[in-house]
């Protein structure tokens, strides 16, 4: 199967350049997702913190639930913290 993936995608890399490519490495990954598409931010008990599950979107959201995080742990908490509340399903 994966030889039949990797054809696809050469072929699919060709398609886009309008010709042969030279492909010089490969990489893959988990794209693991929640099932409100959100991170999931909050804290799990006193002191400890969590700050996960952006999977692609750690560009974006990762700086602002940075910042939330950082704001609530020095005790001026913003109600958009509560957006990224699924904590609790850890």
């Amino acid at each position: 199967m994966t030889a039949r993936i990797q054809a696809r995608l050469e072929s699919y890399a060709e398609e886009l350049a309008g010709g042969p490519v030279e492909i010089s490495r490969r990489w893959c990954g988990i794209f693991g997702m929640t099932e409100d598409l959100l991170p999931v931010v909050g804290r799990v008990r006193d002191g400890v913190w969590a700050a996960c599950g952006y999977s692609g979107h750690g560009n974006v959201l990762g700086l602002a639930c940075g910042a939330l995080v950082g704001q609530a742990i020095a005790g001026d908490p913003a109600p958009e913290l509560s957006l990224f509340d699924g904590v609790r399903a850890l």
